[in-house]
C-alpha cells in the first residue's frame, strides 16, 4: 500500500489545548480516551495490517490541526480524526461520523467507517442527511457551515477527511461498551482504510 492514513488525535492534554468532553463518573476525557486507543490499540493494528500512517496531535494552541495534516499529506492520502461525543447534561447516545459536504471521497470514507465501526460497536445511528439532503438516521453528518463542529479540519484538509464520534463519553453505558471493544474498533478502522483503497 503506497498511500498513508493521517491519524488525528482530537483535542489536547491540557486545559489550554482543550481535552474535550469528560465523563463525570470516571473523570476520563475525550483526549485521554482516544490517546490510549490510538497508541495502544489502533497503531499496533495499523502496523499489523501494514498500513502506512502518520499521527498528528495538537501541541500548540495557535497551530490548527488541519495545518499539521497538510504539512505531511501527499496526493492519495486520507485523514481520520478521532473524537467522542457529549451533551452538557452528560446524556446522549449514538454513533456519527462527520465529513465535508462537497467531498465525495470524504463521504465515501465516512460511510465505510460507519458501516465497519458501528458493526462492532452497535450504537444507534444518529440523525444525518441522505443524498437528497433529507434527515435520516444514517449516522452521516455533512458539514457545510463555519459554525458547525469540525468545520476547519474537514474544510481545509488537502486529503479526504472524516471525523469519528462513535460514542458518547459522558454516557456511562456507551463508555463501558466501547471500553470492552477497543481492539474490535481498531480492526474495523483498519478494514475501512483497506476498503477505501480497493480498486
Amino acid at each position: 500500500m503506497e498511500n498513508k492514513v493521517i491519524v488525528v488525535l482530537g483535542h489536547g492534554p491540557t486545559k489550554e489545548l482543550d481535552p474535550g468532553a469528560v465523563n463525570k463518573a470516571s473523570g476520563m476525557s475525550e483526549f485521554a480516551w482516544n490517546e490510549d486507543f490510538i497508541l495502544n490499540f489502533l497503531i499496533p493494528q495499523l502496523r499489523r495490517w501494514d498500513i502506512p500512517f502518520v499521527m498528528v496531535r495538537r501541541t500548540q494552541k495557535k497551530v490548527m490541526p488541519w495545518r499539521e495534516v497538510n504539512a505531511v499529506a501527499k496526493s492519495g492520502d486520507i485523514c481520520i480524526s478521532f473524537h467522542a461525543n457529549a451533551f452538557k447534561e452528560n446524556v446522549g447516545d449514538g454513533f456519527e461520523v462527520l465529513y465535508y459536504h462537497t467531498s465525495k471521497n470524504s463521504k465515501r470514507l465516512a460511510t465505510l467507517l460507519r458501516d465497519n465501526v458501528n458493526k462492532v460497536i452497535g450504537n444507534r445511528l444518529r440523525w444525518g442527511k441522505d443524498d437528497n439532503g433529507e434527515s435520516v438516521e444514517n449516522g452521516l453528518i455533512p458539514i457545510s457551515k463555519a459554525t458547525e463542529r469540525g468545520y476547519p479540519l474537514l474544510r481545509n484538509t488537502s486529503t479526504p477527511c472524516a471525523l469519528l464520534e462513535p460514542f458518547f463519553i459522558g454516557t456511562d453505558k456507551e463508555l463501558a461498551n466501547i471500553n470492552d471493544k477497543k481492539r474490535e474498533y481498531a480492526t474495523a478502522v483498519c478494514k475501512s482504510i483497506l476498503d477505501y483503497y480497493k480498486k
